[in-house]
Formats: structure tokens, sequence, C-alpha cells
């Protein structure tokens, strides 16, 4: 799927147009495509929209790449923790991430600093232009942080659909023939309803790794403190 916002409408019209009547998602979360953030507020106008934490750190990433940094990032204990606590910051309270931001800028690694002029300039408020106010981030705070997500269970990133993603690729890989396309097609479905109708009925689905639902737990044990 290409990422041109002609797609992204032709893909919310059809979700649109196969919903129950008055129904439709309450949240959703995607990577940071302005397409994609710029049809939810007209297709979606009521829905929550949220950046998923992962992209919102390999963008910051990306951007260490483009400074000539990344050595740096790994071989400077000092200089790593500078920029993680940038993705730190999706854990605080939303109305704090200014305050913390600006502390954590008193005390960070001197190399760190034009990563935090991008990371200020783009995902907390905004552009600072001469004898003119600071102008909005293009990815403000609420769609990026993540702590109601944490205490209310929910995803902090897309993972599970780029895991579908993946899967959906092993099971429809080029140059697959009609009958094993059609095959794998129909047990997907009953896959699908099977997992739909366990959801419905209130039972729970097939249950996460240990390690994982561990580091969770550990990880909104820390966010509520």
């Amino acid at each position: 799927m290409d990422k041109e916002r002609a797609t992204y409408e032709k893909l919310f019209r059809e979700i649109i147009d196969r919903l129950p009547e008055g129904q439709g998602p309450e949240i959703f979360i995607s990577d940071l495509e302005l397409s994609v953030i710029s049809c939810l507020r007209v297709f979606f106008p009521n829905i929550q929209h949220r950046v998923c934490l992962f992209h919102l750190c390999q963008a910051t990433y990306r951007r260490l790449q483009e400074e000539g940094l990344v050595n740096l990032y790994k071989g400077s204990p000092d200089f790593k923790l500078s920029v993680r606590k940038l993705w730190a910051l999706a854990f605080v309270p939303q109305d704090r991430v200014l305050q913390h931001f600006l502390e954590l800028g008193e005390t960070c690694h001197e190399q760190a600093v034009r990563v935090y002029n991008y990371f200020r300039e783009f995902y907390v408020d905004g552009r600072r232009a001469v004898g003119r106010p600071r102008a909005s981030a293009l990815f403000p705070p609420p769609l990026w942080n993540v702590r109601e997500r944490v205490l209310e269970g929910l995803p902090r990133t897309t993972n599970s659909c780029e895991a579908y993603n993946r899967r959906l690729g092993t099971l429809f890989a080029k140059h697959t023939g009609i009958t094993a396309f059609l095959t794998n097609y129909r047990k997907e479905c009953a896959r699908m309803d099977g997992l739909v109708a366990r959801k419905v009925a209130g039972r729970r689905g097939p249950l996460r790794k240990k390690a994982d639902r561990e580091r969770d737990e550990r990880i909104r044990t820390i966010t509520a403190d």
C-alpha cells in the first residue's frame, strides 16, 4: 500500500461504508504519516488518534543518523541516556511534557543539543521564530504520549498490526499459486472469524508471552508512580 492521501481516503471511505450505522472506531494508532493524520481529521473527527511509540523512537533515531551521531549513541552511555530520556517523556503526565523536557535540556549531553532542538520543534512545542511566538509542533504530545494508554492497558505501538502484516506476507507471498492462495485465504478467514467470536463472547484471546506480560506490568507500575 502506498502512502498517498488519495489511497487513505479510499480506504477510510470503504471502512465507513462497511460499518454499522452509528458505529465506528474509538481509537486509532498510526505511524507518523501526515496523510493518515489529515484524513482521520476529515473522516473520523471524533476519534482518539494516537501515534505509535516505536515510530516516534524510530524517527528520532533517524535524526541521529542524519546528524552523524549514531556512533556516539552506540559508544557513549551518557549520550545514549540523554536521547533515551526524550523517549521516556512519552510516559510522564501529558501536561508536564514541556516542563520535563526543559529540565532534561539543562543537563543533557552537549552533543545531544541538536537532537533536543529537533525533538522540541517536531514533538513538543514547535519552532521558535525571531520576533514571533513559537509555532505548534507538527506532532504534539497528545499524539505520542502513552501514559493513559499504559494505565488503561492499551497498546503503545502498532507492533501487533506489523506482526499480522508479516503473517499475511507469508501466507500470500509472491508467486503463490491460485489454489494455495484460496486455501490460505479460507483458513485465515475462518481463523479470524473464530477470534472475533471469542472476543464478542467475552472470552480471552491467545495469551501473550509471559516475558511480554511481565514487562508491561513493570512499565505500568513505574508509570503509575
